[in-house]
């Protein structure tokens, strides 16, 4: 028995440190280059991670930097505005109110769920907060809430339809995408434990747009 636990445990964590996934459509920040942008190439892309799960939740209480770098750098961190990666460049526009379609790509599937924010900053050069983007946690189009569950267990690439806010325009508006994965076991707060309860690695990244 404590052999199988064993090779559970270390099957887990061996799944988990190879999860990974990247916002393509707008393009996150380290991943312009990707898309044939000038830009500092950031191979690593697909782990903004907030410095692993150890890191965010062992050594920062489950703090995280607002673009996925991990939250003890010092600000600007490698991926916000004034960052090695956070060049303000504007990829995609927008029409308030809209629907917008957003494009994930999951190289490792965690299950999980996706989230979306935005925080208008009208400035290329000014830092977000994680208070800013939370005024602004976009609605699915669907009307399913806030979350998008991910359907499979694939990898490849996962479009989201969400609703941009009415009456909000920004000449630089910054999207924040939160991967919540669901490959460990934990406490789900209603007396009952479950796989994807309790606190998950997690990625964000930062793409920046414009509504008009």
């Amino acid at each position: 028995m404590r052999t199988f636990l064993l090779i559970s445990s270390l099957f887990w964590v061996l799944y988990e440190v190879s999860g990974h996934g990247y916002l393509v459509d707008p393009p996150n920040r380290s991943s312009l280059w990707r898309q044939g942008y000038d830009t500092p190439r950031n191979y690593n892309d697909n782990e903004l991670f907030c410095g692993g799960y150890g890191v965010q939740w062992d050594q920062n209480d489950g703090k995280c930097g607002e673009c996925g770098d991990p939250y003890q750098l010092a600000r600007p961190r490698p991926n916000e505005a004034g960052g090695q990666y956070g060049l303000g460049i504007i990829t995609a526009n927008y029409t308030a109110g809209q629907v917008a379609t957003f494009t994930a790509l999951l190289t490792t599937n965690h299950w999980g769920y996706f989230e979306f924010r935005l925080c208008p900053t009208n400035d290329p050069t000014k830092l977000t907060t994680q208070e800013c983007f939370d005024e602004y946690l976009l609605p699915l189009a669907s009307g399913a809430g806030t979350q998008y569950h991910v359907p499979n267990h694939n990898n490849g690439q996962f479009n989201v339809h969400v609703k941009l806010p009415e009456g909000l325009t920004c000449s630089q508006c910054v999207v924040q995408w939160r991967y919540v994965t669901a490959t460990r076991w934990g406490d789900c707060g209603d007396g009952t434990s479950a796989m994807g309860c309790g606190p998950q690695e997690m990625f964000q990244n930062c793409a920046d747009i414009s509504i008009a």
